[in-house]
């Protein structure tokens, strides 16, 4: 099986196939933007902050996050799937460890 080039590497081939009309960010923002859903609403150049579950803190910050959604009026389902996400979290903790962010 080969290695799957670096980000890069791919904005730039992908960019080239495309017609060279798209730079190679526009490429990454492009292709990472599709692989979940909730991504469709991030502008382009908009800053996002991407927490693991392998990161030790992440159940945590998500539960207080869907707290303070809640208490803002976000739909409850919205504050549900937050939710879950740091259930699915700690059950992937439980399998397969956790670190301190670095």
């Amino acid at each position: 099986m080969s290695e799957m080039p670096d980000r890069n590497a791919l904005a730039y081939l992908l960019s080239n196939q495309i017609g060279g009309h798209r730079s190679p960010r526009e490429c990454i923002d492009a292709i990472f933007k599709h692989l979940d859903p909730c991504l469709d609403k991030v502008q382009p150049g908009e800053p996002v902050f991407v927490l693991r579950a392998h990161d030790a803190l992440a159940p945590k910050i998500v539960r207080l996050w869907a707290q303070e959604a809640s208490r803002a009026g976000s739909p409850a389902d919205k504050v549900e799937e937050a939710l879950l996400c740091a259930k699915k979290m700690m059950a992937w903790q439980n399998l397969y460890g956790l670190k301190v962010p670095d």
